[in-house]
């Protein structure tokens, strides 16, 4: 079992330094969980990303080492690099890849639609999706306009989705760990539920369910969709992983996804953006300081921006960044 160093007030003493080797093999355990299941479609929360994003506090993981020592990197056939390094990272030079500076998984909820929606997709690609090899991953902004769409001129609707926020805003940032912890506490924790235990990748499944039986209960909502919309999938271009090179792109027509489908894969993508891009969790739990990266307060705000009215879908791609949905 892993043991944290406690501080006398309780506080855990210090991160944990990993050598380049621990770091290699910590995305070496698969976490995938249903959340929920409506009308064929069905939501999972997983560490089987493909688009690993750069670790803002792997600076703070690495081994700290003095002197000269063996690069830990695997050369052809399994066999040791014969270089010594005196780089705090653990490889020399030749190794010091850019992977290295990221998570080792990258933590997704997706989506599983019925097979009939595959229908007019190529052979290549229905077969890829169907194996699971490629995930349906919605954006957060993509995710959001359903909602605002389904809840257009509907007070009820309305106060439905701002529920759903307010109860994200408040679970998600600075609550949920980044993604490399994530993933220790997966393979070396057996962690419960309680107000000082970390939280883990199960007990962020039954919390998502909370929240979504929160705002949109089964027995109130089994059965609503939002209204027909189609959802396109763009290869990254800055994709880590070698078999994401070469994808084609591809849209999807759904015609009746349901709402709680929508609202529940909106709760995991901001969870996933908090795990993969935020560092409050880190930085609050070790006393490292004010966070430096928005994580979930980054999708958030795309969701205030579109409701207030404040600025049109393409504004908001300009001022965050990102790519643009329909």
């Amino acid at each position: 079992m892993y043991q944290e160093r406690l501080t006398a007030d309780g506080r855990p003493q210090e991160p944990k330094k990993w050598t380049v080797s621990e770091v290699r093999q910590l995305g070496s355990s698969a976490f995938e969980q249903r959340i929920m299941e409506e009308s064929g479609f069905e939501v999972y929360f997983s560490n089987q990303g493909r688009d690993p994003k750069e670790d803002p506090l792997w600076n703070k993981r690495r081994m700290k080492t003095t002197g000269s020592h063996k690069c830990s990197a695997l050369v052809s056939g399994g066999k040791e690099c014969k270089e010594t390094t005196r780089s705090p990272f653990g490889v020399c030079a030749k190794h010091r890849v850019f992977p290295l500076s990221y998570h080792p998984v990258d933590w997704v909820g997706f989506l599983k639609v019925p097979s009939e929606l595959l229908e007019n997709l190529s052979s290549d690609i229905r077969s890829d999706i169907l194996s699971r090899r490629r995930l349906i991953v919605p954006m957060h902004g993509w995710l959001i306009e359903r909602l605002l769409t389904w809840s257009c001129n509907d007070g009820e609707k309305k106060q439905t989705v701002s529920t759903l926020m307010k109860s994200i805003e408040e679970s998600v940032p600075s609550r949920i760990p980044d993604a490399t912890s994530l993933q220790e506490m997966l393979q070396t924790v057996k962690a419960g539920r309680g107000s000082n235990e970390l939280m883990s990748p199960d007990s962020i499944c039954i919390n998502v369910k909370r929240i979504l039986d929160d705002a949109f209960p089964e027995a109130n909502f089994s059965g609503a969709t939002v209204p027909h919309c189609r959802f396109t999938s763009r290869p990254k271009k800055t994709a880590v992983r070698d078999d994401a090179v070469g994808e084609k792109p591809f849209s999807l027509e759904i015609p009746n996804m349901p709402v709680r489908v929508v609202a529940a894969i909106t709760i995991l993508a901001m969870v996933a953006e908090e795990a993969n891009r935020g560092d409050a969790w880190f930085r609050n739990r070790y006393g490292l300081g004010e966070p430096e990266r928005a994580g979930a307060h980054f999708a958030y705000t795309v969701y205030v921006l579109r409701n207030e009215g404040r600025m049109s879908i393409k504004q908001i791609c300009k001022l965050l960044q990102v790519p643009p949905w329909t």
